[in-house]
């Protein structure tokens, strides 16, 4: 049977991309990020059109088949049956195999810190449910990053356009997992704001890299000291905000206003 490594697992996490591999923690633990990881995250001021960014965008795995409830609901999802899942769905690599681990735990641990609300979907089905209670509207807008599969490279970028998406201050993050199904882990996280974001390539002459979505955390003087943005960037918690760009494998969704709400 495939072996599973879940050391240094840390249940306040959400994936940013490329596998699951690189992850950022608003809470307690440390994260070993590689080099070059530093170019993950940049201030809100620098989302200024006509400024400077050096950032990357990490790739995403191709996304695997989403199941209706009536299908999931009869498949075990819990580590108690990681014997049977892994069985269920044999051959898996190992990288799947921890995936699955690391997923069913994260799901099984939904707590989030600061305040944050976190929920798993395993359908199409619980996907909904899981937006509409969680931002107490069925009148809601899914947005997806324009990030190619393959990511962004670390270059110079010149940002193109920064457009301020509405009612970001409510938004619910949902991230596709590491799993033989898709498997979202969603969470709502607290004072952001969520950018449309163009940019072009200073260095290179790349084409304009369109529609992608950068979210600026407003608040971070209750986050761990040791969280990377403090170390990367110099800073210290509560003095600015932190951003960073989702993924390929997200998906953005915030309420919109109702027709009587939106009339003066």
């Amino acid at each position: 049977m495939t072996s599973l490594k879940l050391t240094n697992f840390n249940l306040n996490t959400f994936c940013l991309g490329e596998e699951h591999k690189y992850s950022h923690s608003h809470g307690h633990g440390h994260v070993h990020f590689p080099e070059g990881a530093k170019d993950l995250y940049f201030f809100e001021d620098n989302l200024a059109p006509g400024s400077v960014l050096i950032t990357r965008i990490l790739s995403a795995r191709q996304s695997s088949i989403f199941l209706h409830r009536n299908n999931s609901k009869h498949i075990p999802f819990s580590m108690k049956n990681i014997t049977d899942i892994l069985t269920m769905f044999s051959p898996v690599s190992a990288t799947m195999a921890d995936g699955i681990a690391a997923t069913l735990q994260a799901c099984e641990h939904t707590g989030m810190v600061h305040g944050e609300k976190a929920k798993c979907a395993t359908s199409i089905e619980s996907l909904l449910d899981v937006v509409v209670s969680s931002l107490g509207t069925k009148l809601v807008r899914a947005l997806t990053p324009g990030a190619p599969m393959e990511g962004v490279p670390s270059l110079r970028y010149i940002v193109a356009s920064a457009t301020p998406v509405p009612n970001s201050q409510s938004m619910l993050a949902c991230h596709d997992m590491l799993y033989p199904y898709k498997v979202f882990f969603c969470h709502t996280p607290k004072q952001t704001r969520l950018y449309q974001v163009s940019l072009v390539s200073g260095e290179s002459g790349r084409p304009l890299i369109d529609g992608l979505l950068a979210v600026c955390h407003q608040n971070t003087s209750d986050w761990d000291t040791g969280h990377p943005f403090f170390h990367f960037m110099d800073v210290k918690p509560g003095e600015t905000t932190a951003c960073h760009f989702f993924g390929r494998g997200s998906i953005i969704w915030v309420p919109v206003p109702s027709v009587k709400e939106a009339t003066p």
